[in-house]
């Protein structure tokens, strides 16, 4: 839990200078904060990977949920920021967070929204007439973001259970 609370600190304090929301000759995304944004999520993949390997997915909480969705979400402003392919690998995290789903909700929601994110890609993919609008749908998502967070920390602070 500790590593993931770290990768998850890595990714939120580089993604802006990684991929900043607006361009400009002062505002060019950092090669440097890319590198260690992505290291961060293959670190969080490896981890998530051994805890599938060894069942004791049932074990992690919410956090856990939150910093796959955070990486997972990475992998798709990346994807619209730098005009290329989503990494395959956003598919680890989708099921692994419809695996946690059994055990919260907020894991199940996060899965919902990347898998609908993802359908609309494909969908946007194969018609290849979406081009700006997936972005903009990436970057909407990327604005709205931190809905869920404060959500979790609102449920967290009030005792509202979480399962």
């Amino acid at each position: 839990m500790i590593h993931a609370a770290f990768v998850t600190s890595v990714i939120r304090l580089h993604s802006a200078a990684a991929y900043p929301t607006v361009r400009s000759h002062i505002f060019t995304p950092s090669y440097n904060a890319v590198q260690r944004c992505l290291a961060a999520v293959e670190s969080l993949r490896d981890i998530a990977e051994d805890v599938m390997n060894t069942n004791m997915l049932d074990l992690l909480g919410p956090p856990f949920a939150f910093s796959l969705w955070v990486s997972a979400r990475l992998l798709l402003v990346h994807a619209a920021t730098m005009e290329c392919e989503v990494d395959p690998k956003i598919r680890f995290f989708i099921s692994t967070l419809e695996q946690m789903g059994q055990f919260w909700n907020v894991a199940r929601t996060y899965a919902e929204i990347l898998s609908r994110v993802m359908q609309e890609y494909g969908q946007k993919e194969q018609s290849y007439e979406g081009g700006p609008q997936i972005e903009k749908t990436f970057t909407t998502m990327r604005r709205y973001v931190d809905l869920p967070f404060m959500l979790f920390q609102y449920l967290i602070l009030s005792g509202v259970p979480m399962t």
